[in-house]
């Protein structure tokens, strides 16, 4: 059978699934818009919408091709994170790293999944807070940016996610604690974080093992 005709039933099922995929999408976008000018909230609908076109066009000019949805989301994570660091809205920071823990999880790319929850975890024992940029010391004594005292703590959804992970990678106990480690020092020496590594692993292992 010549080659082209072998290929035409695989093209053709590609073509069917990526229709329905994009209809799918469509009604899916469709209804989002609905409810958000149902519920008030259009305008941010829309200036959301607008800013993931904006970042779609600009990776399809950098990569040469569309950007699948995960690029466009891991892009925009990514230039969110920066700018929360800038202003110091750590709990909004915490939770863009846990989205770009999905991504990956969804991908299939579970040691770097794991990984990233596992940062996601240093950062809740902390006790992330967001300050707005706020840089008054007297204000910062009364609402610290990090306050693990009041505010540390573990999320059984992250906890959950962690554990299947480890599961589906076939991570050992002691490569976990590995990557904890290393993820974490990384990340108490750029934010200066307060808890200590040895700490913040104590109070995770008791939940995972």
């Amino acid at each position: 059978m010549p080659y082209s005709q072998s290929r035409a039933p695989k093209l053709a099922r590609n073509y069917s699934r990526e229709k329905r995929r994009n209809s799918l999408s469509n009604k899916r976008q469709c209804h989002s818009e609905q409810w958000s000018i149902a519920n008030g909230t259009h305008a941010e609908y829309l200036t959301k919408r607008n800013r993931v076109a904006d970042e779609k066009a600009r990776l399809a000019g950098r990569f040469g091709r569309e950007p699948s949805d995960n690029d466009v989301a891991w892009s925009l994570l990514n230039q969110d994170m920066m700018e929360y660091a800038a202003q110091h809205q750590w709990g909004l920071f915490r939770n863009a790293k846990f989205g770009m823990a999905e991504i990956l999880r969804k991908e299939a790319r579970f040691d770097n999944a794991l990984g990233t929850y596992l940062e996601v975890c240093y950062l809740d024992l902390n006790g992330p807070n967001n300050g707005g940029g706020m840089n008054d010391p007297q204000l910062l004594k009364e609402f610290p940016l990090w306050d693990p005292k009041n505010d540390g703590m573990l999320a059984p959804g992250v906890l959950d996610r962690i554990a299947k992970t480890i599961e589906k990678a076939g991570t050992s106990r002691s490569d976990v604690e590995t990557m904890f480690q290393e993820r974490a020092t990384k990340l108490k020496e750029a934010l200066r974080l307060p808890v200590s590594v040895p700490k913040a692993w104590g109070r995770l292992r008791k939940e995972l093992f």
